[in-house]
């Protein structure tokens, strides 16, 4: 299979299909491959992260004060959004073999899959 389908396929369901590429013996010699897992896994863990802090402080200002709980609602719609222009971004520029690297995530997958953290 071609590389950049192989790159596509990281992002195809993350963290699963991060995990699954890196469990598959064949690609432990693609660093590109290993870079593309690494941050499809990273990009879920982010987004987690994220959304979560968010409903909180939602939740937490709901009680306090309702506009800012309002606010906080919709800027949950916002980073949902943003989220998912990136993973669908991540699929396109993979197939179209573009090198990209997205802003703090693709630091720690460079890191990951360069040796930093591998056995």
């Amino acid at each position: 299979m071609e590389r950049r389908y192989l790159n596509a396929i990281a992002y195809a369901l993350p963290p699963f299909s991060g995990i699954a590429i890196l469990a598959t013996p064949s690609s432990r010699s693609d660093l590109g491959l290993i870079f593309h897992a690494w941050q499809s896994i990273y990009l879920l863990g982010y987004y987690i992260a994220g959304l979560l802090l968010i409903e909180v402080v939602a939740l937490v200002s709901g009680f306090l004060c309702d506009p800012i709980g309002v606010f906080f609602d919709y800027l949950s719609i916002d980073f949902q959004l943003l989220f998912m222009a990136l993973w669908i971004s991540s699929i396109v520029w993979s197939l179209s073999e573009r090198s990209f690297s997205l802003p703090m995530i693709g630091r720690a997958s460079q890191r990951r899959s360069h040796g930093e953290g591998r056995r």
